[in-house]
């Protein structure tokens, strides 16, 4: 199961301690955990929104345009690579543009929060809308009560994020304790993002400022130890 790694491989602490093993944390070391929370980082905040040539890259077709013969004569780049839109041409002209102008990111890993956005509108709306019921929400809601429904989106968020990448551990954990917790953390340290940030209603500035709230809960969540085990 853990191919090269010791399946009696003990870890010091408190799981030495109570007699178990854990082989998985033989590629936990202080560098590779490291570069795990920065690649989460780059790949969450890469572009947001999205463009065409924004994200993290998965593979090397870059340095096809750069190959040379020992005489110094620039290969071709394969057709089909042009054909599927990985380059705009088949070689690159001295002078003019360089190897990597010709490369479109085509396998760009880029994230896309569309449908998270979506999901905290729909929960901010209806908690707002329940805290005015039966009356109509005003044109102006009151501060206090953009706050609240931010805070229940927040937490919206949080739980849906847990159960993608921690198997909803931390709600199954401490979703009904109110002392500190990594839940309880998590969540008031996107709720003071959204204290801090603009409560409008203006529709793409709302967009904006969730997308904020979207990414730094998702990689917070990431880069939770039941997380980064877990992937």
């Amino acid at each position: 199961m853990f191919n090269w790694f010791l399946p009696d491989y003990v870890m010091p602490g408190p799981l030495a301690s109570a007699g178990l093993v854990a082989p998985e944390l033989q590629v936990a070391t202080e560098s590779n955990v490291v570069n795990v929370v920065n690649g989460h980082y780059n790949t969450i905040f890469a572009s947001v929104p999205p463009t065409a040539n924004a994200g993290r890259n998965l593979d090397d077709l870059p340095n096809i345009a750069g190959y040379q013969t020992g005489t110094g004569v620039q290969l071709s780049i394969p057709q089909w690579a042009v054909d599927k839109g990985y380059f705009t041409a088949t070689q690159f002209t001295p002078g003019t543009n360089s190897p990597g102008s010709l490369y479109k990111q085509v396998d760009n890993l880029i994230p896309k929060f569309d449908e998270l956005i979506s999901l905290y509108t729909t929960t901010y709306t209806t908690a707002l809308a329940a805290q005015y019921a039966p009356a109509a929400v005003p044109a102006t809601p009151g501060t206090t009560q953009k706050q609240a429904a931010h805070a229940e989106a927040v937490k919206v968020i949080v739980d849906f994020g847990d159960s993608l990448l921690s198997a909803g551990y931390l709600k199954s954990a401490y979703g009904s304790s109110s002392t500190s917790n990594p839940r309880k953390s998590i969540i008031d340290g996107v709720n003071l993002i959204a204290a801090n940030n603009r409560h409008t209603t203006d529709a793409t500035n709302f967009a904006n400022d969730a997308r904020t709230r979207v990414r730094n809960t998702f990689y917070l969540l990431a880069t939770l130890p039941q997380a980064v085990v877990l992937k």
